[in-house]
């Protein structure tokens, strides 16, 4: 079983209007902003299955106040008022469970995940003819506001429909949620913010739990009674424990006179075996001084590890002991869990990349089992980078309607032969997650060059890599990343090479933005050509009319040919310096045509004007084709000072420059280019 679903209802950054989150099976991960909700929805699993009456009692924190509106008692309407006082708000929490383990519940053994299944039976409901059972479980809680202390009723119930259902009590749909039932759904979480010495103290108290419950102690149950009969009297036998015990018993009786509990005495072990389990305590050796350590000593990294550690070791247990009979190990298969949610915040804050790699493998495979499932928030491109895009959910906070939703990543169909292209390309580039603006592009190239020319134009304009994401395309399938960028809410702009002397390029350039736009539902003011034939009969004038209409959707040409020769007509000089060019009296066009434009390509016959010389060919050859571009475009504007970058800043990134700072909010005073 699993919780495909979570149903939030005014719940700290969630509205009046119900947010649906969908889960995955195995391990979700959640992603945005500081303030976005991720840390709302571990509350959220917090509140439902939390291991204390504090984690799953709500708070006025908790209670979800809109732009507007203020906790405060009634107060007559008034629409001219600013502040609404909020006197009482109607709370849900709701888990959708899926069970997919029926669907392979043939000769499925005891102490498998089908037993589960039988025995929330009684609360499933049928999702239609010939669908799958689910379960749905719902926290609800009226909150009403106090002078001293606010009121807070909450109940959790099964309900035993589908359909929508009304807030409270009168619904024969719902059947109250037993406290048993409630600890066999368990959440492992691991807090961003935490006091170490008292998660690991916790971790290592419901192993010692698991011990009691599940472990035959028995056998050794003799032994240890008579082991510690005789410690203790080696104990009582020391002179300085038994002048203590003597002088204690003597002022104990001289102030409580009785026959009961008339004697003193130190005991160095619990007499009942079940008691010195919780005695126990998990040493880490060797150490630096060949000392035991403890284990509230580790650092926030180690105890995060070590957490995990007890989660998984009670998780694997759980999955080989309970409901098979195993010596050593009592089967008590009315204690073991249904589910286990383990829920990592923020884990990077206190892991190297190297560790963090290890911690969410480790989560990965124990969330592949039928009674364990994961939640992983993030601010980390690196931690992202290792999980599938299908499992990511984008936090997003809409400042002024003070509510946050939650997206999930928007992929072509597994079937479509573009899914594998833009599923690594989106997996290799996890920073967009996180920018403030992408840069849509065909290469490494506008990573190198556009940052240090934006800087250059503007100060302000500061396009770094750290916050604005660099995507590049190879001129592939951008419509998906459009897609994708316009579901997140995430700005970007589009920087694609016009190829002209390339094959099917040049204008083709132009119909392919076209046809991209149009996929995403943006279609032109224009008639738009029939076939190529006609894209590359079109006049100057309808030409500029289509460069004008893309530019307005954020989509730009790298003129005439790609951004490497746009570059090196814009900075001759210094691309000629790092180049092994240097006598360009002898140089032939026609030896690096096929180089530069490809064999199927026309080369310089599409160009009627500002075509490349047979030394820009040779330089271009030399420093792109042959060599590193990224190294060539480093140490071609390590020579140029920023007044120069600026001035001769090609006017296809100067438009792109102002696009992109209005996009990021910050306000440019470029001048008109043409």
């Amino acid at each position: 079983m699993y919780i495909k679903e979570l149903r939030l209802k005014n719940f700290r950054c969630f509205g009046s209007e119900e947010e649906v989150i969908i889960l995955d099976q195995e391990m979700t991960s959640f992603i945005g902003d500081n303030g976005s909700g991720k840390t709302t929805v571990l509350k959220a699993l917090q509140r439902l299955f939390g291991s204390t009456s504090a984690e799953r009692s709500l708070k006025r924190d908790d209670v979800h106040f809109g732009a507007g509106e203020v906790p405060g008692p009634a107060t007559p309407s008034d629409e001219t008022q600013a502040i609404l006082p909020v006197a009482s708000r109607e709370i849900y929490i709701e888990a959708i469970i899926d069970f997919p383990e029926l669907v392979n519940s043939v000769d499925a053994p005891s102490g498998s995940a089908f037993d589960v299944s039988v025995e929330t039976f009684h609360a499933m409901s049928c999702t239609g003819p010939g669908g799958p059972l689910q379960a749905r479980i719902r926290l609800e809680a009226n909150w009403e506001f106090g002078i001293d202390e606010d009121d807070i009723d909450q109940k959790i119930y099964w309900i035993t429909t589908t359909e929508d259902v009304p807030f409270g009590d009168d619904d024969i749909a719902k059947i109250p949620m037993p406290a048993a039932q409630r600890r066999r759904i368990q959440l492992k979480y691991l807090p961003a913010t935490r006091n170490n010495s008292a998660v690991v103290k916790s971790a290592m108290k419901e192993l010692l739990v698991w011990l009691e419950k599940f472990g035959d102690l028995s056998s050794g149950k003799q032994q240890l009674e008579t082991q510690r009969a005789e410690l203790q009297k080696v104990f009582d036998g020391l002179p300085a424990v038994n002048g203590v015990v003597r002088e204690l018993s003597k002022n104990w009786g001289e102030l409580f006179k009785g026959e009961l509990y008339s004697e003193a005495k130190l005991s160095i072990l619990a007499q009942e075996i079940h008691k010195a389990l919780r005695d126990l305590t998990l040493k880490l050796s060797p150490s630096e001084t060949g000392a035991e350590y403890a284990i509230e000593d580790l650092s926030e990294g180690q105890a995060s590890l070590l957490y995990i550690s007890i989660v998984a070791s009670i998780i694997q247990l759980n999955e080989r002991h309970i409901g098979k009979s195993v010596a050593g190990y009592r089967d008590v298969p009315e204690l073991k869990p249904w589910l286990t949610i383990i829920a990592l915040e923020e884990p990077e804050n206190h892991l190297s990349p190297f560790y963090l790699s290890r911690m969410i493998a480790l989560m990965s495979s124990l969330c592949s089992s039928d009674s364990a499932m994961g939640i992983l928030t993030s601010h980390s491109a690196g931690a992202i980078r290792r999980v599938e895009p299908e499992k990511i959910r984008y936090m997003r906070h809409d400042e002024q309607k003070r509510v946050s939703y939650a997206k999930s990543i928007t992929l072509p169909a597994k079937t479509d032969e573009k899914y594998k292209y833009i599923y690594e390309a989106v997996r290799s580039n996890p920073e967009l997650y996180f920018a403030k603006l992408v840069v849509l592009g065909e290469g490494r190239s506008e990573e190198i060059v556009i940052p240090k020319l934006a800087k250059a134009f503007d100060p302000q304009l500061d396009l770094d890599p750290a916050f604005v994401a660099f995507v590049p395309l190879g001129g592939r399938h951008v419509n998906h990343f459009w897609k994708l960028l316009n579901d997140l809410s995430i700005p970007y702009v589009t920087l694609l090479d016009y190829d002209l002397g390339r094959h099917n390029a040049g204008r083709l350039r132009l119909k392919y933005a076209a046809d991209q736009l149009s996929k995403v539902g943006i279609e032109p003011p224009l008639e738009k050509p029939k076939d190529a034939s006609a894209w590359r009969a079109l006049g100057e004038s309808e030409l500029k009319k289509w460069y004008s209409w893309v530019k307005s959707n954020g989509v730009y040409f790298s003129l005439l040919l790609d951004l490497d020769m746009m570059m090196l007509k814009a900075f001759p000089e210094q691309y000629q310096s790092i180049s092994s060019i240097k006598d360009d009296s002898k140089l032939n066009a026609d030896d690096y045509v096929e180089s530069v434009f490809g064999k199927a390509g026309n080369g310089l016959a599409d160009y009627t004007k500002k075509a490349p010389t047979a030394n820009e060919l040779a330089i271009y050859d030399d420093l792109f084709k042959k060599g590193s571009k990224p190294i060539s475009h480093i140490e071609a504007m390590a020579l140029l000072t920023e007044a120069e970058l600026k001035a001769q800043c090609p006017k296809t990134l100067e438009r792109l420059f102002k696009d992109s700072a209005t996009r990021l909010g910050i306000d440019l005073s470029l001048e008109a280019s043409g």
